[in-house]
């Protein structure tokens, strides 16, 4: 479109965010730490360091593992010793209250130590820690049973991939490829891979390219391998003392930690598209925790920013990028923790993945024209644009003038401005 003496105005979108390429601002970042001493969770925020409440669900018993869904509404922990139990808590009420959805806790035939779930908040994916029982998928909506299944010996963790994938591992020492569908089935693709020495934990990265164990041995090795195929890629030890517990991937699939049960622990560079493990970053002599199997007991924040790890009598909160102590929260016997991936605005809309700029340039971006003046003489405008478009975008503003019009005296370029990132009605 042409304004004045042959200015004209182009708008061109430099980052249109995919679903899954953007995370709306929260106004909180919730966490969920199962109590060992309790029947219940402490729910924390993540952003403050501070305790928003402790939730206890009656009829079970002390809990191991935490899950959080995305959309941050609902917290889950489960019981390994008392009635096989899977407990929710509702985290839309303040302070947090046990869930009236369904028949809540929730008997399993699995002796819950680990849980994960789908990207979409379909289902839960529930695992025992090494006896020979299945497999569980359990329905969020309607917090009901709804698929199991029993590959190899037995299964002592789970984690759930962003496009459907579920990684196994078992003590025999393998760990295997299942995938889960939208009505919550599984289904054993076959492909395995023999890690050597029996795992402890699983975490596949948010790209769902890759995958590491962690294994029970002395060094804490951490084992890389590639999703599809179940390929080995490679073995990094990690500094500390006691079997190896914990493992877990960033966000940005940049960089994993793996952890000692006596203590230690440590981040190294991480490629999530090859699954080749680089370089320490840092080590931390942080003290550790019982070994339970599939029990994640170290959790990232969304934004990658602070790693939250169970410790005697307190969560203790460290620089992800560097391993420096950021504080701590007193809960008496903290377990599992988990945060939400993520996501604009929760919902079936993936991991944070890095934009490409060079493939997005030139898509078209709603910007509509609310306003414009221009000052011929000195060749000044003043343009007010409103974004109607759906998912997070960035634009560039570029301006050219007819030759002769200002300088450069030429029709090239003018003046390139770039918004920041508009959210829809910006």
């Amino acid at each position: 479109m042409s304004f004045r003496k042959g200015l004209i105005v182009l708008l061109l979108a430099v980052a249109a965010f995919a679903a899954q390429g953007a995370r709306a601002a929260q106004a909180q970042t919730i966490g969920v730490v199962a109590n060992g001493s309790g029947n219940g969770a402490t729910i924390i925020d993540a952003d403050t360091l501070t305790i928003l409440g402790t939730v206890n669900v009656p009829g079970m018993g002390n809990t191991y593992d935490a899950y959080i869904t995305n959309d941050q509404t609902t917290g889950y922990v489960c019981s390994f010793s008392t009635a096989n139990t899977l407990g929710a808590i509702d985290l839309t009420t303040s302070p947090p209250t046990v869930s009236t959805v369904g028949t809540n806790p929730l008997s399993l035939p699995v002796s819950c130590e680990d849980i994960s779930g789908t990207v979409d908040d379909g289902y839960l994916v529930v695992s025992d820690g090494g006896n020979n029982q299945p497999i569980v998928s359990v329905d969020i909506a309607t917090f009901q049973q709804v698929n199991m299944i029993s590959p190899d010996t037995n299964r002592n963790s789970v984690d759930v991939c962003s496009d459907g994938s579920v990684l196994m591992t078992a003590t025999t020492g393998n760990a295997r490829h299942l995938t889960i569908d939208a009505s919550g089935a599984f289904v054993d693709t076959g492909e395995s891979i023999a890690l050597g020495t029996a795992p402890n934990n699983v975490k596949c990265s948010a790209d769902s390219s890759s995958g590491v164990a962690v294994l029970r041995d002395a060094s804490a090795t951490l084992r890389s391998f590639i999703v599809q195929g179940m390929t080995s890629v490679g073995t990094q030890t990690v500094p500390g003392s006691g079997i190896g517990i914990d493992v877990i991937i960033n966000n940005a699939g940049t960089i994993v930690y793996g952890r000692h049960g006596t203590s230690g622990m440590a981040a190294y560079d991480y490629d999530q598209a090859t699954g080749v493990i680089g370089a320490q970053l840092w080590s931390n002599t942080i003290a550790g925790r019982p070994t339970y199997y599939g029990t994640d007991q170290m959790a990232i924040t969304p934004d990658d920013s602070k790693l939250f790890v169970s410790t005697s009598g307190s969560v203790q909160v460290l620089d992800a990028l560097t391993g420096t102590s950021l504080g701590s929260i007193a809960i008496a016997d903290p377990r599992g923790i988990d945060f939400a991936a993520p996501t604009a605005g929760g919902g079936d809309l993936g991991p944070l993945i890095p934009v490409r700029p060079n493939d997005q340039l030139g898509k078209q971006v709603h910007l509509p024209i609310l306003n414009f003046q221009g000052q011929d003489d000195v060749c000044r405008t003043w343009i007010e644009v409103q974004y109607i478009g759906c998912d997070p975008s960035k634009a560039v503003l570029v301006t050219w003038g007819e030759p002769g019009f200002c300088p450069p005296q030429a029709a090239g370029p003018l003046k390139v401005e770039c918004t920041g990132l508009l959210q829809f009605g910006s």
